[in-house]
């Protein structure tokens, strides 16, 4: 039997118990459901740069990201040795050490990023990362070597280590580290002129090294203006015809200019590349002289109004040696690689003179006889030496063109040397075809 004040007890926890029950089953009544809250959409792990950090590789990428953007490369740099020490499988592990070793790059801490640089490619194999991180630390030591250890050693070296490279890099890394490259060869060689054979080949070498449709406009401008004064001006333009970049029509004067200069020496006509027949000398000098009028002239000595003029001014009287040296600073820029030194001695002066006067025709003042005005003057270039050869050949003087041709192959380097022997050897076999048969 309960006692009365047990009894009291047990009714009012009754009473409680019925009373919650009955309320939470008000919430049931009418079709009204319980209401469950939805787990927290993704979102942005962290607020800013700093604050709670949620023990995700996510939320730390994101922390990396918004250290960098507030300015902070050493806390980005540290976030991101941490996520890559916490998480080393995730995928934000590669891209938070490439970002780092560009984060130390641009503090000027080379080693610092050559090395982070490198964990890239030993973690990730293969991956775009590691391409990327290949070529970031490939551009960084041709940066960091080109003037101490010789440019075109340095670019050669970048050239060999980026030649296999996986997908993924940025090209326009790739461009930038190349016109480095070729700004400090371009800067190495510019004092010699002209320049050794053995180096142009070397040039050439490293072109051939780049990458298809990489090869900056700054390379294709040097490498043809070297085989322009080698006298190669269809090499100039096969060079300037695979350049990249808007100034592509620009580049192409240059061998067109060229083609005048082998003109004025080879009977007075030239061909221009977008042309099916020869071009007179007069149309052919409107064409390449057009770039000249943009230049920056010194006062006083701005160009002539006509081509012939502007020819004309190529010649060593006397009242044009004052215009020349003040002519000569802004041509050497933008128009000198395509004429020296093939329109530099007295020679070429008088040909093109004669090639644009008023009176006279190209056909009229072929190059020899042009050249020949200047008796005492001997022909010091081997390329003007070799086209005086070519043009008595055609002119039927065999024994005048088998002693320039005999000289050429002393005097000049093996280059010259070896395309003398063979015109000496086609003189030859024409004088054995013409003796009657036995």
């Amino acid at each position: 039997m309960l006692r009365p004040h047990r009894c009291t007890l047990l009714i009012f926890t009754l009473v409680i118990v019925m009373g919650w029950t009955g309320s939470a089953g008000a919430h049931h009544r009418g079709g009204l459901p319980l209401v469950h809250p939805d787990a927290p959409q993704p979102q942005a792990l962290l607020e800013g740069a700093t604050g709670p950090l949620s023990l995700k590789a996510e939320a730390y990428w994101q922390r990396l990201l918004a250290q960098e953007q507030a300015g902070d490369p050493a806390a980005a740099i540290k976030t991101g040795l941490a996520l890559v020490n916490i998480f080393p499988q995730s995928r934000e592990g590669a891209a938070a050490l490439l970002k780092a070793g560009e984060l130390a790059q641009k503090q000027g801490n080379t080693d610092d990023a050559l090395e982070l640089f490198g964990l890239v490619r030993f973690l990730t194999p293969g991956s775009p990362q590691a391409s990327q991180a290949c070529l970031a630390a490939s551009a960084l030591e041709l940066a960091r070597d080109v003037h101490r250890a010789g440019a075109m050693q340095s670019l050669r070296l970048f050239l060999e280590r980026t030649s296999h490279l996986p997908p993924g890099y940025s090209p326009e890394l790739f461009q930038e580290a190349l016109k480095t490259g070729w700004l400090a060869v371009a800067s190495q060689i510019e004092h010699t002129s002209p320049l050794p054979l053995s180096k142009v080949e070397e040039v050439l070498a490293l072109w051939d090294l780049q990458p298809k449709g990489l090869g900056p406009p700054e390379a294709a401008r040097l490498l043809a203006g070297l085989l322009q004064q080698h006298g190669l001006a269809d090499e100039a333009q096969a060079v300037l015809a695979g350049a990249t970049g808007k100034d592509r029509k620009n580049q192409q004067d240059m061998p067109t200019a060229g083609r005048l200069n082998q003109s004025l020496l080879l009977g007075g006509q030239a061909v221009l590349p977008q042309a099916k027949s020869p071009t007179p000398l007069r149309e052919l000098a409107e064409t390449i002289s057009a770039p000249a009028w943009q230049l920056r002239w010194p006062a006083g000595f701005e160009p002539a109004g006509t081509a012939g003029d502007f020819l004309n001014r190529f010649q060593p009287c006397p009242p044009h040696t004052a215009w020349l040296q003040g002519y000569l600073p802004p041509l050497g820029k933008d128009l000198m690689p395509s004429w020296s030194p093939l329109l530099m001695d007295q020679p070429r002066y008088e040909t093109a003179r004669e090639c644009a006067s008023e009176s006279s025709s190209p056909q009229e003042a072929p190059a020899p006889a042009a050249m020949a005005k200047q008796p005492g003057e001997p022909v010091q270039e081997p390329f003007s030496q070799y086209c005086l050869g070519v043009n008595c050949i055609q002119g039927g003087h065999p024994e005048e063109a088998q002693a320039i041709f005999q000289e050429l192959a002393q005097n000049h380097d093996h280059f010259w040397q070896n395309l003398a022997r063979v015109r000496l050897a086609d003189l030859e076999l024409s004088r054995l075809q013409a003796e009657p048969a036995p």
